[in-house]
């Protein structure tokens, strides 16, 4: 049987959905609008190497602005309410001056309640692994701050798959399902007869807004961007096809479903939020096209192998997630700064998904500071190409610069090339030279 691969993928997830680094940091890109990320993991940029891009930095970099982030791996929309209750002074001060806030909020709070469930259901029916065997599901229950890690570790994945390939086994799977699904996405509406708990709408919800009016009071004139979340269990069809057969087909078809939907109603459920822009991620993500294809797997690392797999936004994903908090602003430059870079340097770009490809061919612009041979490289040959242009100019030449390399030369802004901006971009060659990695904005403001 071919479940190995696909038990390991949903394996990754739930340990690496414990995973609590907390990202504080602080950077400058210019003086334009200053933004704040909160959140979670995927907020915090968790998982990207020192090279890469978080996607507060890709948007702070494009408005020529700054960030500052205070996501904190793990996160639950409880502990969001913890952190903006007690900011110190100088993090209230920097929210208090903030233009935009941006929150990545309520993907672990559905991870803990599922996990909750899966755990009591398999000390139900005895599949936890050896060591675990005497735990009871009332003892489950009793449990504070239950992760997908705990169902990693407790759970015997040969135990859960032989009993899924048992018909009544299989029906109780099923059901367990269909359950977490109507406890977690049903609202009220649907719920004509009360049988469900209705999570995402009795309690997610008003977390988010009571975290909306938190921030509302330290700067009532901020602009709340609120992303949706991503289904981490969508995997390629040529992947699911070669780790998948059998009677665990038609169980993680219905397990991914259940999460489509359950993320597909807390959209829906954000959209109703007072005081809000929401950035759709989720569709970004999913990029779903005509034949019914969906392409989160892209933007995560799910689909590699050993210490390599991870369900968090992978550079792709970041860029994706910058492109659609970018465009929830308004935002649209010339200059395409981080967007263009990111996306320049993808080694499978041709491969990016249609829908997330139109944002990001929306907002790329024509140029990046420095790079006037449009190269995505800032070296001394460009230095000498601004040089070049001066000395023609000086003399009463007729401009040879294109309108997109005059923009990316003019790094002052003074609306002229010159010996000026030719040694600022010499400074910034030798700056990445040296194993630098920050944007020609983010150079320039260090």
């Amino acid at each position: 049987m071919k479940h190995g691969k696909i038990f390991s993928v949903v394996t990754t997830a739930l340990i690496l959905s414990a995973l609590s680094p907390l990202s504080t940091s602080a950077e400058s890109y210019g003086t334009g609008k200053k933004l704040v990320v909160l959140g979670d993991s995927i907020a915090s940029g968790y998982g990207l190497s020192e090279t890469e891009h978080n996607y507060g930095q890709i948007c702070a970099d494009y408005v020529g602005g700054s960030v500052e982030n205070y996501a904190h791996a793990g996160d639950e929309t409880a502990d969001l309410l913890s952190v903006l209750e007690n900011l110190s002074d100088t993090q209230r001060e920097v929210l208090t001056e903030a233009d935009t806030v941006v929150v990545s909020i309520g993907g672990n709070d559905m991870i803990e309640y599922a996990s909750r469930r899966i755990l009591s259901f398999s000390a139900t029916n005895s599949l936890l692994k050896d060591d675990y065997s005497s735990v009871t599901a009332d003892e489950v229950n009793a449990t504070e701050d239950l992760g997908f890690q705990d169902v990693a570790k407790m759970v015997d994945s040969s135990k859960f798959a032989a009993y899924a390939e048992d018909p009544v086994g299989g029906m109780n799977i099923i059901s367990l399902i269909n359950s977490l699904e109507r406890n977690l996405a049903w609202t009220a509406e649907q719920d004509t007869e009360s049988r469900y708990e209705h999570r995402i709408e009795n309690l997610i919800i008003p977390d988010i807004e009571k975290a909306v009016s938190d921030i509302k009071g330290y700067n009532p004139d901020a602009e709340i961007i609120v992303q949706t979340v991503y289904n981490p269990l969508e995997v390629s069809p040529d992947y699911f096809k070669d780790n998948v057969n059998g009677d665990a087909e038609f169980l993680v078809n219905k397990l991914s479903t259940a999460f489509k939907n359950i993320l597909a109603s807390f959209g829906e459920q954000l959209s109703g939020v007072e005081g809000i822009e929401v950035a759709d991620v989720n569709t970004a993500f999913s990029s779903e096209d005509e034949s019914g294809n969906r392409y989160t797997w892209y933007f995560t690392d799910i689909q590699e192998e050993g210490s390599e797999r991870d369900f968090h936004p992978n550079q792709r994903g970041h860029l994706a997630i910058a492109c659609e908090v970018l465009e929830t602003m308004g935002e649209k430059s010339d200059n395409g700064g981080l967007v263009r870079e990111v996306f320049s340097k993808i080694s499978d770009s041709e491969s990016y998904p249609a829908k997330a490809l139109e944002s990001v061919n929306n907002l790329r612009g024509t140029y990046i500071f420095g790079d006037i041979d449009g190269d995505i490289m800032v070296d001394a040959g460009d230095a000498s190409a601004i040089l070049a242009e001066y000395a023609l100019l000086s003399t009463g030449g007729t401009p040879s610069f294109t309108a997109a390399q005059k923009g990316a030369g003019d790094i002052n802004g003074d609306g002229n090339v010159d010996a000026g901006d030719a040694s600022t971009v010499l400074g910034y060659y030798a700056y990445l030279s040296t194993g630098g990695n920050n944007s020609f904005r983010g150079f320039l403001n260090s």
